[in-house]
């Protein structure tokens, strides 16, 4: 017998998962339409047969998963739902045959991703505009197909933002790295069908969902057990370490994401010996009493401390 796992302060699933099933759908339907018109006789046989050899693979792909290969969300409906992450998505492909090729655009014949620069206004803990910083968009395209299936998809477009989540320390290779990394995911995801699975899906196949990740900016099962989390409270509060970040380092995304990890890291060594190196994101802070140690540390910094910044009179953690 499974059980649901604790996870009532999940996050919804992401925009672009939900797009990328309405991009699976519009796809599909039309790749049912071109097979009728070729052969409208043996459609329902072939579509028959397919989704067997699809729904076998699709199970062998999940029994050869691993819990950190899956983040679980909630879906519209409520549901809690298992989304591959990117190294689920490198043996999915394994399984069901999908090649990715075309990327664009390309450089002296290699994917080279197209590397813009965004101005943003940054604001203080008061939600007042104290300026501008720059953000850095990488982006890239590419086609697919399974060859189990025979489908194909063209022009799948996938985005990296400087200001926003995503996994690396924050440097401009990273971030290229992390826009080819998720969009071999999301042509994956679409091609697959294996976007949203069922929790209870994944636990009959044997994964171990207690220890999946979750939506990001959520914390730890434990977490929310506890009730350490509250989920608006947190994500607020986070926003707004991260414009008092952006304000004294000028906003310099660089200098935001070393700041950032020198008033997240610990302050005493762990079990293994070693002092805990700091997060380079303020989403990765899940839990207020967190939030708010960052905030005093950030206050007493040396360089970019209130002292250095000439207030002096504000309370370390405080509104002042």
């Amino acid at each position: 017998m499974t059980t649901q796992p604790t996870n009532t302060a999940l996050a919804p699933v992401p925009d672009e998962i939900e797009r990328e099933e309405q991009h699976a759908v519009a796809l599909r339907d039309e790749n049912l339409t071109k097979l009728a018109l070729i052969d409208p006789d043996l459609i329902e046989a072939r579509l028959t047969a397919r989704e067997k050899a699809l729904a076998k693979l699709r199970e062998v792909a999940i029994r050869g998963s691993h819990a950190f290969d899956w983040t679980l969300y909630k879906d519209k409906e409520g549901r809690v739902v298992g989304v591959p992450r990117d190294s689920a998505a490198v043996q999915i492909r394994k399984w069901m045959g999908i090649s990715i090729f075309n990327y664009r655009p390309c450089e002296n014949g290699y994917p080279a991703p197209l590397v813009t620069k965004d101005r943003v206004k940054t604001t203080d803990r008061d939600g007042k505009v104290t300026g501008e910083a720059d953000v850095t968009i990488v982006e890239m395209w590419a086609d697919g197909v399974c060859s189990l299936t025979g489908e194909p998809v063209e022009g799948v477009y996938y985005a990296v933002r400087s200001d926003k989540p995503f996994t690396g320390s924050g440097t401009l290779q990273d971030l290229k790295s992390s826009c080819r990394t998720g969009l071999d995911a999301k042509v994956t995801r679409i091609l697959s069908g294996l976007r949203k699975v069922p929790v209870d899906q994944l636990q009959a196949l044997g994964v171990k969902v207690e220890q999946s990740h979750t939506g990001m900016g959520f914390g730890t099962s434990a977490e929310r057990t506890a009730g350490t989390v509250t989920s608006d409270e947190v994500k607020g509060a986070a926003a707004k370490l991260r414009e008092e970040i952006l304000r004294r380092v000028g906003g310099d995304t660089a200098a935001a994401k070393d700041l950032c990890r020198q008033i997240t890291k610990g302050d005493k060594p762990g079990k293994d010996g070693k002092l805990f190196p700091g997060f380079d994101t303020v989403d990765r802070l899940t839990a207020d009493w967190q939030v708010e140690a960052a905030m005093k540390k950030l206050h007493a910094h040396p360089m970019f401390g209130d002292a250095a910044q000439g207030q002096g009179d504000r309370e370390p953690g405080g509104e002042g």
